[in-house]
């Protein structure tokens, strides 16, 4: 599970960000609308360079927002 959280929204790129399992200190992560990039802004403290499940799925969410013109305050994404 990973928790989003709105940071900012402007024409050029969409910020977010998220929790890992809840918990811990939020990492933030950016979509470059225009060019399809994301960008770690800020690692959480569950992961590491190796380990990028939570931020992974936060990218797949914030490219699903562009598609979708829709910009939650908070997302809750949750796998099996």
């Amino acid at each position: 599970m990973v928790i989003l959280k709105k940071k900012s929204i402007s024409k050029d790129k969409i910020t977010y960000y998220y929790q890992p399992e809840g918990t811990g200190d939020c990492g933030v992560v950016s979509y470059i609308p225009s060019t399809g990039d994301c960008i770690i802004e800020k690692m959480s403290d569950r992961e590491h360079e190796n380990f990028f499940m939570y931020r992974s799925k936060a990218f797949w969410c914030m490219k699903k927002f562009v598609e979708e013109n829709e910009y939650p305050e908070t997302k809750t994404v949750m796998w099996g």
